[in-house]
């Protein structure tokens, strides 16, 4: 039985983010693949992730701007935990990573 709050959109995406963990000075890039959000939350691919379970940090989301489809934003920020890691499998060399937004996310358009 699906438990969501908000319906899911399937979209693969490659961004860079920035998270600053909570209750510490440690920030840190990465680079993964989104595979779906929704308004709460999202979930994505990482070759190692940084992150850990429980994790709680602000983070920006950096998309390249798409000029084919207006609809992508160029950074999506909200404060996540992690709620999920997934390891690779052989299907997928990548590990998922799920994160709950505990605020926003805050869709911005332009830089």
């Amino acid at each position: 039985m699906e438990r969501r709050l908000f319906p899911r959109v399937y979209i693969s995406l490659q961004f860079e983010y920035q998270a600053q963990l909570q209750g510490s000075e440690d920030s840190f890039s990465s680079r993964a693949v989104m595979r779906d959000m929704s308004l709460g939350g999202l979930y994505m691919f990482e070759t190692a992730p940084v992150l850990q379970l429980d994790d709680i940090a602000d983070f920006i989301f950096k998309f390249q701007p798409d000029q084919a489809n207006p609809l992508i934003p160029h950074k999506i920020k909200a404060k996540a935990k992690v709620k999920r890691i997934e390891q690779p499998t052989k299907e997928s060399p990548l590990f998922g990573v799920a994160l709950e937004f505990l605020s926003g996310p805050v869709f911005v358009y332009a830089d």
